[in-house]
Order: C-alpha cells, then sequence, then structure tokens
C-alpha cells in the first residue's frame, strides 16, 4: 500500500492486486502473519507514513493506536540489564495492531483518484521479453487468466516471490541481489520482570529484547530473570 502512495502522483494509475480479500476496516486479513501481536512504529515509521499520507497518524491515533513517548515512558529491559529513561522525550513509539496500522493506511491510499485495488487475484508471471518487462498475468481465484499492461511493477509479496522464477523464463539471468543482514524475529513469551519503580499517572510500554544467541529455533534463553521464546 506504501509502494501504490509513493507512485500514485508519478503516473496515470496504479493497480493494486491482491491474493485475499481485503477488509473494509481492521478486520484479520488472510496471509499476514501475526497481524493480531502489538507491531510498533518507530518514529523513522511513523514520519514516512505521515510524508506519504498526511494525516495517517492521527486517524490511526484516532482509531485506538498509543503514542508512547521515548524514552521517558518506555521501560526497555535487555540481557544487559534496564536501558536507562531520561526525563526528555526525544521519539515517538505508536503500538497498535497489525491490522489497525493496515486499515488506516489502506484506507487512506484508495481514497487517491489514481489508485485501485483488484482482491481475490493473483499474479502468476510476467509479460514481456528479455529486453523488456510489459506487465503480469492474473489469475482470479476462480481460474479466469487475463494480462495487466503496466510500465513500472512492484513485487512486494515478500518471501514467497516468483520473480526471480519468472525472470528467469523470460531469459534475464546473473542479476545482482541487495540483501540485508539483519536478523530480526517476533517473540512469543510469558515473562516475569523484576520492574523498577513506575511513577506518573500511565503505565510505561515495557519491550523485552530477548538474548542475542538463542539456543535454537523456538528454543527458550533466560538473562537477569528476563524469558523470551525465540521463534
Amino acid at each position: 500500500m506504501l509502494a501504490a502512495a509513493a507512485v500514485a502522483d508519478l503516473v496515470g494509475s496504479v493497480e493494486i492486486i491482491d491474493a485475499h480479500e481485503l477488509p473494509e476496516g481492521p478486520e484479520p486479513r488472510t496471509g499476514v502473519p501475526q497481524a493480531v501481536h502489538i507491531h510498533l512504529l518507530q518514529t523513522g515509521g511513523i514520519e514516512a507514513i505521515e510524508e506519504l499520507l498526511p494525516g495517517s497518524i492521527d486517524l490511526l491515533l484516532a482509531a485506538g493506536a498509543h503514542r508512547i513517548p521515548v524514552t521517558t515512558n518506555v521501560l526497555v529491559y535487555a540481557p544487559e540489564g534496564w536501558y536507562r529513561r531520561w526525563t526528555r522525550a526525544t521519539h515517538s513509539l505508536i503500538t497498535a495492531s497489525r491490522d489497525l496500522t493496515d486499515s488506516v493506511v489502506r484506507a487512506q491510499v484508495l481514497k487517491h483518484a489514481r489508485v485501485s485495488a483488484r482482491s481475490h487475484t493473483k499474479a502468476v508471471g510476467l509479460l514481456g521479453s528479455r529486453d523488456r518487462i510489459t506487465g503480469v498475468r492474473v489469475r482470479k481465484s476462480y481460474g479466469t487468466e487475463s494480462e495487466l499492461r503496466a510500465e513500472l511493477i512492484v513485487d512486494a509479496s515478500g518471501r514467497a516471490s516468483r520473480t526471480p522464477q519468472w525472470l528467469t523464463g523470460l531469459g534475464i539471468n546473473g542479476l545482482k541481489e541487495a540483501a540485508s543482514t539483519q536478523v530480526s524475529c517476533t517473540p512469543a513469551a510469558s515473562t516475569a520482570l523484576p520492574c523498577p519503580p513506575v511513577t506518573g499517572p500511565s503505565s510505561p510500554c515495557r519491550p523485552i529484547r530477548a538474548c542475542l544467541d538463542p539456543p535454537g529455533p523456538g528454543a527458550s534463553c533466560r538473562s537477569k530473570g528476563a524469558a523470551g521464546t525465540s521463534a
């Protein structure tokens, strides 16, 4: 959705292809893992969304998301111990479910006159040749296929992407790949922490960072009283 917002003012039209139903509100969406978990938007993400879709952050907060000052109202516990809390907030976090954040962004993007969406539709191949990509072949959930011509194609399918295989099928080989070496995981854990005294009218947000070198997938790691499960 944000990719569509980024290019909408630069092209004649943008069509979003989604294999599943796009809900009207903050409802669960097929194919989105761990959407009911609390998700964090850090300052950079907040600013990026607001730049692309002005007013979206106010809408997100009005819909029930929370803005958490950093680090005045955040307790962070890591294997090294408690992070220091400052008396002056310099950044913010916004906490919300993935479904809520997606619904606000989706509604804002689809308001754009040049943006439309096809649900229950899946990209199944690229059109063109090794010299030029001219579009995608799409298939509806009931099996009918059609061609969608485009000058720019953005593949946002993540780890399930078939683009490398499709390019190979067109005779395009030897492309250089830029990969991030950052490894992250979403832990789900029951914790019992030695929380320091909390002052103020509201209870602060408590992010917990698991050990940097867990024993293995699904294993538990404990450090200074913190327990976390690496997913």
